[in-house]
């Protein structure tokens, strides 16, 4: 799979009409531009430098680029974001449930459990230096780990 930009239509998927509505207006009245914009780039970055934590991470050159994996939950960090900056009192539960599943896959991927590999060259697949993929770590349930559950 290719890293991706993320789009305008991808925000527009997460990002309902009152939210954008609510969103555009707060900030044209602050006398500033499209607020999306920075927000996108921010958490670009933070995605990009979690995954370049992970142990065994590798990223596609291209700083503005996610691995598709990713761009769920990066879209929804920006929508929390855009709403606690412009629009707080459009925040429900399920907004913030979608933030904090963000900020946990964020932490797999630091931690190493959710891995973000760029193969290199196999034969007779032609060039896979744009592919990626994602897999997950398998936890195995023990006593320990399972303790006050």
């Amino acid at each position: 799979m290719a890293w991706y930009k993320i789009t305008e239509d991808d925000l527009r998927s997460a990002i309902n009409g009152p939210e954008d509505e609510a969103i555009r207006t707060a900030a044209l009245a602050d006398g500033q531009e499209d607020p999306y914009i920075p927000v996108k780039t921010q958490v670009v970055g933070l995605f990009r430098n979690a995954i370049r934590s992970g142990p065994g991470n590798h990223l596609d050159p291209d700083e503005e680029t996610l691995p598709l994996g990713a761009i769920y939950h990066a879209v929804a960090k920006i929508r929390y974001r855009l709403l606690t900056r412009f629009a707080s009192e459009l925040l429900d539960d399920d907004r913030r449930t979608e933030n904090k599943e963000a900020e946990a896959w964020l932490k797999e991927v630091r931690r190493g459990f959710e891995k973000i590999e760029q193969p290199g060259d196999e034969p007779g697949a032609g060039s896979s230096a744009n592919m990626e993929t994602v897999s997950q770590h398998d936890r195995q349930a023990t006593r320990e780990n399972l303790a006050g559950l």
